[in-house]
């Protein structure tokens, strides 16, 4: 008996001990980082695995200053304990949606009812003014633009989309890392890009030689719908098809500069 005892108070502490050893922590991501393994394969590792991150200002400031990338440091904010993987459960038979648990803030696409995959922001590279129209009179507004590399974004869905906004509602001053302390999709807009043969770009204000404004227009904004299907978690929809082309949701108060301007893009299909 008491042979056995010892077997399975041995067998306990290595349990505890590879558990432990596969815990995920800020020191490991940085050393995977510097090993070369790609966002992709740190997301993933992130996602799928318990961890024990350090999201303070000082611990966020180390990460940057290893070049941990920024899609990388968002998600291990939204996700200080790992295991960031969305779980859904089919829909009910009278039709309800999906239902997520152990969700990490952010956005993601509805892909079905069993599977919703995270979408990752894209972030702007450069700001211009179109200072040609200045040449013509100084006193006639430029667009301002923001723009987004490549000519079509990675994640491609049909015309009618659905997608989940999680907020976070456990933090006591009502606060996530994605968002500030904003908790509805009504404070994000759809928007369609404008592609060129190298980027695309969004229109984010206007200048002259009197005054600049910063503001997404209203005939920019495409309607949207939702429903709350959980705690801070709303299943959102355009009301009417997207036609084909390039589109991305932006937060309201945005700010548009290469270091925290992003957009959460994604291609209509043809």
């Amino acid at each position: 008996m008491r042979k056995n005892s010892l077997v399975f108070f041995a067998l306990f502490a290595f349990s505890i001990a590879q558990a432990q050893s596969d815990t995920l922590t800020n020191e490991s991501i940085v050393k995977l980082h510097q090993s070369g393994f790609s966002s992709e394969v740190l997301k993933s590792k992130i996602t799928n695995t318990p961890a024990k991150f350090d999201v303070s200002i000082n611990a966020l400031m180390k990460l940057k200053d290893n070049k941990v990338p920024e899609d990388v440091i968002n998600l291990m904010i939204g996700s200080p304990n790992g295991s960031a993987t969305i779980r859904t459960s089919p829909q009910s038979s009278g039709g309800g949606s999906s239902q997520a648990s152990n969700v990490s803030t952010g956005i993601f696409y509805i892909k079905s009812a069993t599977e919703i995959v995270e979408m990752n922001p894209s972030f702007i590279v450069s700001k211009k003014t179109d200072k040609t129209i200045h040449l013509l009179t100084t006193l006639a507004d430029a667009d301002i633009r923001v723009i987004l590399n490549e000519p079509k974004a990675a994640l491609e869905v049909p015309s009618l989309p659905k997608f989940q906004f999680v907020f976070d509602t456990l933090r006591s001053n009502n606060e996530n890392p994605y968002f500030g302390k904003n908790s509805s999709p009504k404070n994000f807009f759809l928007v369609k890009l404008k592609p060129t043969k190298k980027t695309r770009d969004l229109v984010v204000g206007t200048t002259s030689a009197v005054s600049e404004n910063i503001e997404i227009k209203e005939r920019q904004k495409i309607p949207m719908k939702n429903k709350k299907t959980g705690p801070g978690v709303y299943e959102v929809s355009p009301v009417s098809p997207l036609e084909p082309g390039e589109y991305g949701i932006i937060f309201s108060n945005a700010t548009w500069d290469s270091q925290s301007g992003k957009i959460y893009d994604f291609s209509v299909k043809k």
